[in-house]
């Protein structure tokens, strides 16, 4: 199985630490033994994008997400999946 780097670039003017980093904890509780790299890039003009492997998994548009709806994009492709 392919090991995961994800970076989640979030939005430094909006506030958006505190949400980045409670999808990290998420992120790293359930994905332990498949996360080789978890980087939080700060970023501006109401950004919040998730990428994993180098491919955009989700992209703000407008509602900044739940955690449930990004760790399930991620167990989907992990799993081999579709993106949702």
């Amino acid at each position: 199985m392919k090991r995961a780097c994800i970076t989640i670039e979030y939005c430094v003017e909006c506030m958006y630490l505190p949400r980045a980093l409670e999808l990290v904890r998420a992120l790293l509780e359930e994905h332990p033994e498949q996360i080789d790299s978890l980087t939080l890039l700060p970023g501006h003009e109401g950004v919040f994008d998730v990428s994993l492997n180098d491919q955009k998994i989700f992209a703000m548009e407008g509602v900044l997400p739940k955690p449930d709806l990004i760790k399930e994009r991620i167990r989907q492709a992990l799993a081999g999946g579709a993106r949702a």
